[in-house]
């Protein structure tokens, strides 16, 4: 009677899964996330984290006797919880068995797949949050809004700039918007909104917005062609992220980020635990023989939240 053992074949079979995915995520020319080019990197020790932001009222004076001046610093806090994730796949033990070679280039296409998924994660979940605009950000209310409070003042700012569809213009004056915005100090917050966010349907025109020439048009409608271009004062001002995942929440919102504080930005990545690979491919592991099935998968535990809405604002059209 044949006893269980994981052949020569299914060793090199898990040696191929497991290399297979590391290649395939750390590839050079795979896919950039952008999510993380405009939001903070956090790392997790615990099921959570307190994320505080405090009134800063004080500012430079001039010294020139007596103590010094002490500023109260107030302080909020709000709590992000991690969140836990899979991605499993199995192959039947036949399938695998009577046709080794068809079965691993399947095998290998799935694993690649999933490192794609894992790096598309963050960027998904962000669009998600950006888009349905639900979450609690670090001001207490939801990211965008007509009226955040300033702490601290009785001033409010908005960031939430509805009809305004992508255009130079309209992009110049949200930029104008976010570096005006002044802290309870009366010094400004802002100093770079720089990234523009924005779906495949609008990176056309933001393209032009952050890099190319003004056209001067002459005719009307369909029938307008370019007669000259002039030059853009806004070149230099702008770099576009094209955001695939907004296509299907929004063809026509756009977002600008101020990005230039790696600790205080409008999104937070928050990690606790990074993706781990587990890969089933011995007759003897309990859940192939219980359901006589190779399996393999993916497990980590991270979020998405809402940070400090200052540092991004939205337009729709």
């Amino acid at each position: 009677m044949a006893t269980t053992f994981k052949s020569s074949d299914l060793a090199a079979m898990d040696r191929t899964v497991r290399a297979g995915f590391a290649e395939a995520f750390t590839a050079k020319a795979g896919y950039i996330p952008w999510s993380t080019r405009i939001g903070s990197m956090e790392p997790s020790s615990s099921g959570s984290n307190l994320y505080y932001y405090g009134v800063d009222s004080g500012n430079f004076r001039e010294w020139t006797e007596g103590e010094r001046h002490v500023n109260s610093v107030g302080v909020g806090s709000m709590t992000v919880t991690n969140v836990k994730r899979e991605l499993t796949y199995g192959i039947k033990r036949e399938m695998l068995d009577d046709d080794l070679t068809g079965a691993v280039r399947n095998v290998v296409s799935k694993v690649r797949s999933a490192a794609g998924k894992l790096l598309r994660l963050p960027d998904r979940l962000a669009a998600a949050l950006l888009s349905n605009n639900t979450a609690t950000s670090l001001s207490g209310s939801v990211l965008f809004a007509d009226a955040h409070a300033i702490p601290g003042t009785t001033r409010t700012f908005d960031n939430n700039f509805s009809s305004t569809p992508l255009t130079r213009d309209n992009a110049i004056a949200a930029r104008a918007t976010m570096l005006t915005i002044r802290g309870s100090d009366g010094d400004v917050i802002n100093t770079d909104p720089r990234y523009l966010i924005v779906p495949p349907e609008l990176e056309d025109t933001a393209i032009e917005i952050a890099y190319g020439n003004l056209k001067l048009r002459a005719g009307t409608g369909a029938a307008a062609v370019a007669v000259a271009a002039l030059e853009n004062s806004a070149k230099g001002l702008f770099e576009v992220i094209c955001a695939p995942q907004l296509s299907q929440y929004s063809t026509t919102t756009w977002y600008l980020a101020d990005a230039s504080d790696p600790y205080d930005r409008g999104l937070i990545w928050q990690v606790r635990e990074e993706a781990e690979l587990v890969a089933l491919f011995s007759p003897d592991d309990a859940e192939v023989f219980m359901r006589d099935e190779y399996l393999w998968g993916l497990r980590e535990r991270s979020v998405m939240a809402a940070g400090n809405p200052v540092r991004i604002a939205r337009g729709t059209a």
